[in-house]
């Protein structure tokens, strides 16, 4: 099985940095090198190193800008949140998909029961479950707890 977490909104508090859709609008990646992590990293990163020894593979789905963005923005954005995630969560992730906006989450789901943590419920994840990171339904209040309504489903 696999835990997949969402980056923007998610674990990176992308939409808190000043000016953050015109700076990516105009291909500029400023707010995914300046977003500050959404919970703690070291809390984060234990947590998911205690599922991936309970056998889950553990991976990072994240859309490109909404914009239209050219081939060189698409790759200056993958390298840029794939160095995030180095800088800033303590945990080697086993996959790591940066694609279209609003493409399908769930095309890298392999025929078993996955898990996407997203900051939005209603995310095209087929044939998988996204639990969000705020939910009165799941009792989730940021990725830590949606982790814990994981464990405790498996």
């Amino acid at each position: 099985m696999k835990i997949y977490l969402d980056m923007d909104g998610t674990i990176a508090d992308t939409y808190a940095v000043n000016d953050w859709l015109d700076c990516l609008l105009n291909e500029d990646v400023t707010p995914y090198e300046q977003a500050k992590p959404l919970c703690n990293p070291q809390k984060l990163a234990l947590k998911l190193r205690r599922l991936k020894e309970r056998g889950f593979t553990i991976g990072v789905i994240t859309w490109m800008s909404k914009a239209n963005p050219s081939k060189a923005f698409q790759m200056r954005t993958r390298r840029t949140k794939l160095k995030w995630l180095k800088e800033n969560i303590p945990f080697k992730f086993d996959e790591f998909h940066c694609q279209k906006y609003g493409e399908d989450k769930g095309k890298w789901n392999d025929g078993e029961q996955n898990y996407l943590i997203d900051d939005v419920l209603d995310i095209p994840f087929s044939n998988g479950l996204v639990i969000p990171t705020e939910s009165m339904y799941y009792a989730t209040e940021g990725v830590l707890d949606a982790l814990d309504y994981i464990s405790i489903l498996d």
